[in-house]
C-alpha cells in the first residue's frame, strides 16, 4: 500500500510539470497543431472591376474599313435584383488597341455614366470603340455614390452599339477582376450589343 501511494505522487508531480511547461508567460497555453491536423483558409475574390476586351476575330479589325473599329461600348452597368444600381464612375484604358490606323471613338470616358446612344448613327461618337484592344471598369453606386462591389448573383450589363449591314457584329468578352491591373480575373462570357452577364 505505501508503495503505491509514492507511486501516485511521482505520477502526480510529473503532471504538474508537464502542465507548466506547456504554459507561455501569460499562462495561456501554446498549442501548435502540425501533421494532419493543419487547416487551410479559403479566401473569396473580391471583385470590384471589369474587364472587356475586343474579339480578336471581328471583320472590322480585319478590314479596318470604318472609323470605329472593334466593339463599340457606350456603358456599363450593375445589375442587382432586376434593377441597374450602378455605373461606371472609373476606367483604365492604357490597353486600349490600336489595330487599326483610325478610331474617331478613342475617348474612354464615354464609357462613363448611363447609356446615351440609341445606335449606331451617332455623329458625335459618344462611344469608345476598343480597336482590338481592353478596358477595366469600376462602379459607383447611383443612389450614394460608394464603390460597388460585386455579389454573386448580380449581372455586368454591356451596351454595346450594334453594328449595321452584313459583317458588322461585333463581338467583346467580359471578365470580372480584383483590381484595374486583373491579376485575378473570372471570365463572364462572350456577347454583342446588350447583352447581361451573371456573375
Amino acid at each position: 500500500m505505501k508503495k503505491i501511494s509514492m507511486g501516485l505522487v511521482v505520477v502526480l508531480s510529473f503532471a504538474f510539470a508537464a502542465c507548466e511547461l506547456d504554459k507561455t508567460d501569460e499562462g495561456v497555453t501554446d498549442d501548435t497543431i502540425t501533421g494532419d491536423n493543419t487547416t487551410t483558409e479559403t479566401v473569396e475574390a473580391v471583385y470590384k472591376w471589369v474587364r472587356i476586351s475586343d474579339d480578336p476575330d471581328n471583320e472590322s479589325l480585319s478590314t479596318c474599313g470604318n472609323n470605329n473599329p472593334g466593339a463599340d461600348i457606350d456603358a456599363v452597368a450593375i445589375v442587382r435584383g432586376g434593377s441597374i444600381i450602378g455605373w461606371v464612375d472609373q476606367i483604365v484604358a492604357d490597353k486600349l488597341g490600336s489595330t487599326c490606323g483610325t478610331n474617331t471613338a478613342a475617348n474612354p470616358n464615354e464609357v462613363k455614366g448611363n447609356e446615351l446612344d440609341p445606335d449606331a448613327s451617332d455623329a458625335e461618337n459618344m462611344f469608345l470603340s476598343l480597336n482590338g484592344g481592353e478596358i477595366s471598369v469600376h462602379f459607383a453606386d447611383m443612389t450614394t455614390g460608394t464603390e460597388i462591389v460585386i455579389q454573386k448573383g448580380d449581372q455586368i450589363k454591356v451596351f454595346e452599339i450594334p453594328g449595321t449591314g452584313s459583317g458588322q457584329t461585333e463581338y467583346y468578352d467580359v471578365d470580372l477582376c480584383e483590381d484595374a491591373g486583373c491579376a485575378t480575373s473570372l471570365a463572364l462570357g462572350n456577347g454583342s450589343g446588350e447583352a447581361q452577364f451573371t456573375y
